[in-house]
């Protein structure tokens, strides 16, 4: 990506975008937990652009009312490219850098895995403590944030 590309995708990613954690399933490790990035928007082909720079998988609802949008969401979870444009686009980023610096450093401590989407292996107090700063971040911005599950 070029300097405008990541620009571009910056300013989409804080006006469109979120940055979250998923809590999985219980596995006799430990949860499993994923960080995921996702950019919403009904123009299905400003996401198949950034698709294109960045990966990642776009999903299509259906409207629940006639007169809405169709529903677009370009869904990123693979964690090996997301810290290569999260580190990217950070440079640029408004609205969300702080959010997107935490999710950088929960990356940077997870241990490497075949498994692309998440680590198998439990989380450490510090990763937690990450994730628990990622959630207070978004509800700088959302009335519908839920705490981190113990």
């Amino acid at each position: 990506m070029n300097k405008f590309e990541r620009a571009y995708i910056a300013g989409f990613f804080d006006g469109e975008g979120t940055i979250t954690v998923a809590c999985g399933r219980k596995t006799k490790k430990g949860r499993i937990y994923t960080l995921i990035c996702a950019f919403y928007n009904s123009d299905q082909e400003v996401l198949e652009w950034i698709q294109s720079k960045i990966g990642g998988t776009i999903h299509i609802r259906p409207k629940k009312v006639p007169y809405h949008f169709i529903h677009r969401m370009l869904y990123c979870r693979n964690q090996t490219e997301l810290i290569i444009w999260l580190e990217a686009i950070f440079p640029f980023l408004k609205i969300k850098k702080e959010a997107v610096n935490l999710g950088i450093m929960f990356l940077k401590l997870r241990e490497p895995t075949k498994h692309l989407h998440s680590s198998h292996n439990p989380i450490t107090v510090e990763q937690k403590e990450i994730l628990r700063r990622i959630r207070l971040e978004n509800m700088k911005h959302s009335f519908n944030a839920k705490p981190l599950p113990e």
